[in-house]
């Protein structure tokens, strides 16, 4: 069986274990056909959604620094329990 790998954003391991938990999913975010990473994190502080966009390609993922997501202007934020 092969190990796993850590993905990296901005050249650093996408690893908070201050936040822990991670909910991880793919999508276009902004419409350039590549897979974006949206992260959500139920635990930790302050539960906000992070968005990483995909600079590289989706045959080769390259993410670039997180970002946190916002609705109207504010954090959107995930509650845990």
């Amino acid at each position: 069986m092969a190990q796993g790998a850590k993905l990296k954003a901005g050249n650093e391991a996408i690893d908070d274990k201050k936040l822990g938990h991670f909910v991880p999913t793919v999508a276009d975010w902004n419409g350039d056909g590549k897979k974006d990473l949206i992260v959500g994190s139920f635990t930790g502080e302050p539960g906000n959604v992070r968005l990483f966009l995909n600079v590289g390609t989706d045959a080769e993922p390259k993410f670039d620094k997180a970002v946190f997501m916002e609705a109207g202007g504010v954090p959107i934020k995930l509650s845990g329990g």
